[in-house]
Order: C-alpha cells, then structure tokens, then sequence
C-alpha cells in the first residue's frame, strides 16, 4: 500500500492527525535511495519486537519489488523467524510521530531505501522498551482522532 513519505498516516481507522507515514513503498513509484547504517537497522528491529502497537493486524503485505506480494517477507531476528509486513512501527519524534510498515526493514536492506533523515534522527532516540515511549506513541494516537470520526 503505497503512501508517499511524510504524507498523513491514514491506513488505521482512529490514528491522528500527527502521524506520519514513512517507507510505504510500491514498485511502481521511484523511492529515495542511499545507505542506511547496520545501527539503524538494529533499531527498527528492536521496535519490530518491543514497539507499541495500538492494534493486531490479521494479514499481511509481502514485498512487491522481490516478485508476489502475496508470499511473506521473512527475517531472522533474536533467533526467530518474524514476519515481515504484518506490524506497522510507530517512532514518536518532536510534534509528530512516525508510522512505518515492518518491511522497512527488508526495503532498507534489499532495495537500498533511503527514509527521510528527520526519521532516522527520531528513531535514534527512540527507545521501545521504556514507558516514555509508549506514552509518547499514545499521546500522538488520538490527537484529531475526533474530528476524523465526526468529519470536522
């Protein structure tokens, strides 16, 4: 599902109006392109297994530039196979909070994607395991949340 970077985060029914959408890729659009560090990397790992998540997906979305998306996205992490493609990874920045899918990952790895610097910047300062961080994810959650429901 395509969602160009930095664009309003509207894939989930009550997510507001600060939520930005970072790394939704299609084959079809051309992308950023660059080197990310191993580090960063490491992160969007650590937020794949410990980040806050507001709600279970019951699907998911496999890597349209590798061939069918239809096939999962598989990626060794802690010594388990995780799915990629599944979860959506939120990092809570400075007036805004950042939604990106899991295959991030694999679109960093295999395809060379460059996200957009100020998410980088936020990810090096989030830490996924820490009350702070769920309070930060919670908080931009709702913001808008009712003028996205009653349509203001």
């Amino acid at each position: 599902m395509y969602r160009p970077d930095l664009s309003r985060f509207r894939y989930l029914p009550g997510a507001g109006w600060a939520i930005v959408s970072v790394g939704w890729l299609d084959a079809r659009k051309k992308y950023p392109r660059g080197e990310v560090a191993a580090s960063d990397v490491r992160l969007l790992e650590q937020l794949l297994l410990h980040g806050w998540q507001p709600v279970s997906s019951k699907g998911f979305r496999g890597c349209n530039f590798c061939g069918d998306p239809s096939q999962p996205t598989m990626r060794e992490i802690a010594g388990k196979r995780r799915l990629l493609g599944a979860d959506i990874l939120f990092v809570p920045a400075d007036g805004c909070m950042y939604a990106a899918p899991s295959l991030i990952i694999h679109y960093i790895e295999a395809h060379q994607y460059l996200p957009p610097q100020a998410f980088l910047t936020a990810l090096r300062g989030c830490q996924p395991q820490t009350d702070s961080y769920r309070k930060n994810c919670e908080k931009y959650w709702g913001v808008g949340f009712f003028d996205w429901l009653f349509g203001r």
